[in-house]
């Protein structure tokens, strides 16, 4: 169990519970979940109102400048250039707000990929931006882009899927020049699955083997090029680590994917194209 007693959502400090349980099989993750969330009544934690007024906050901020969380895509849109982005997991689509003073201005293309109830709230937030749409991942499979994009972000997004699977399939569907996660827990060892206490609901998360993801991309002809590690914050406290279980202060990683090169930083990952290509 892993616990928080720091942040500004914590004034008093008590402890708060962020992580329990350690599970071999995502099925064995959501039903524990299930169980505890069915006895509290809890509703379903990417469908609550809690998380959607929370989406709805992190818009609201950004659209003044205030990061609502850490993100790599700003710097790195401007450093690429890029013209075209997919954000995987995009929420609100706050990221987007955060590339006001780079390239947004440039961007002729920005699609955030959500669950079907957040697609119909927060695409009305964009009517009047015809470079911004909202995709509802039940339809991906429809989705047929017009051409390949320069990047494919996802921040805090594949941690909640059972594994890469879907993901991998943006990548066949986009040709992403590069690719960017942030926000991304990871395991020392083998992939294991813990419970997510937030938005009042246990939640299913799955502590991903780099290892096993650096794989799948490199069959996607994306390589890794390199790693950082630094903690996340929680309410200004710093996640406690699980012992022997995580890498870099929680396991919080960032990669980065490009075609002709990559990076890795532990809550970025940055991948791409093999060279030659």
């Amino acid at each position: 169990m892993m616990v928080l007693e720091n942040g500004n959502d914590n004034p008093k400090k008590t402890p708060v519970t962020i992580w329990s349980g350690h599970y071999s099989r995502w099925s064995d993750a959501v039903a524990a979940a299930d169980e505890v969330n069915a006895a509290s009544a809890a509703p379903a934690a990417f469908d609550s109102n809690r998380w959607i007024e929370r989406q709805r906050g992190m818009l609201e901020g950004a659209r003044i400048g205030l990061a609502p969380r850490h993100s790599s895509l700003p710097l790195l849109a401007a450093g690429i250039g890029a013209l075209s982005i997919v954000d995987f997991g995009g929420g609100s689509g706050w990221a987007y707000e955060l590339l006001a003073p780079f390239t947004r201005d440039s961007l002729s293309r920005y699609t955030v990929i959500e669950q079907e109830v957040t697609t119909e709230i927060f695409s009305k937030e964009f009517e009047r931006n015809n470079n911004v749409e909202f995709v509802s991942s039940a339809s991906i499979s429809e989705v047929v882009p017009h051409e390949a994009i320069d990047l494919l972000y996802s921040n805090s997004t594949l941690q909640y899927l059972p594994n890469n699977a879907f993901f991998l399939g943006l990548i066949r569907t986009y040709q992403p020049r590069m690719i960017l996660i942030d926000d991304f827990q990871t395991s020392s060892g083998a992939e294991f699955f813990s419970l997510q206490h937030y938005y009042g609901v246990e939640i299913p998360c799955r502590f991903s083997s780099v290892s096993t993801l650096a794989g799948d991309c490199l069959e996607s002809d994306y390589n890794l090029l390199g790693t950082w590690s630094y903690p996340k914050a929680y309410g200004g406290a710093l996640t406690p680590s699980l012992s022997g279980t995580t890498d870099g202060g929680g396991g919080d990683l960032k990669l980065v994917l490009h075609k002709r090169c990559c990076l890795l930083n532990a809550r970025l990952l940055v991948y791409g194209r093999k060279i030659g290509e």
